[in-house]
């Protein structure tokens, strides 16, 4: 008769991390990017500011004659632009869509793939369960490998659960 090792009752969460954990920071860059895209509908508006000294002796820099300042603003904006600006925006919506979809996909598979494992698991744990009542019934000497109420120091491709105690 072959004898099922034991299997953990709980799935640990570390399995399914890190999975989706650079999909937010990629769909707020594809947010700020609409941002900027709907910023070129807007003029530019620059303001500047200079001052100094000018003078053609140096003895007479230190004078309050020599002294200057200029302060301004400058604004811009095109007028006709062909609707580039309207296809930016679309673009970038387009794009953060695109991430959206790729993010949902991802946390998708994250589910699926969780949920496979505890189907797995799920199977195992009845297989072992039919495994210990027909030795039961048939009076063979039955034992697991590891106790039931003990789980494992470490399991098995998990880094974050190999350094932790499950005691």
């Amino acid at each position: 008769m072959r004898r099922l090792r034991w299997m953990p009752g709980f799935l640990p969460i570390c399995w399914s991390a890190g999975r989706t954990s650079r999909k937010p920071t990629q769909m707020a860059v594809a947010n700020a990017q609409i941002g900027i895209a709907r910023a070129a509908y807007y003029p530019s508006l620059n303001l500047f500011g200079t001052g100094g000294w000018q003078a053609a002796d140096i003895a007479k820099l230190i004078n309050v004659q020599s002294t200057f300042w200029a302060v301004g603003a400058n604004v811009a904006e095109s007028i006709f632009t062909g609707g580039s600006r309207r296809a930016q925006v679309q673009f970038a919506k387009a794009g953060y869509d695109a991430n959206v979809a790729a993010y949902r996909d991802s946390v998708l598979n994250a589910f699926r793939e969780v949920q496979d494992d505890v189907t797995g698991l799920t199977v195992l744990d009845q297989a072992n369960q039919a495994q210990q009542q027909a030795s039961i019934r048939h009076g063979a000497p039955w034992t697991l490998q590891q106790p039931l109420h003990r789980r494992p120091r470490e399991l098995p491709g998990c880094r974050k659960c190999a350094t932790k105690s499950f005691e």
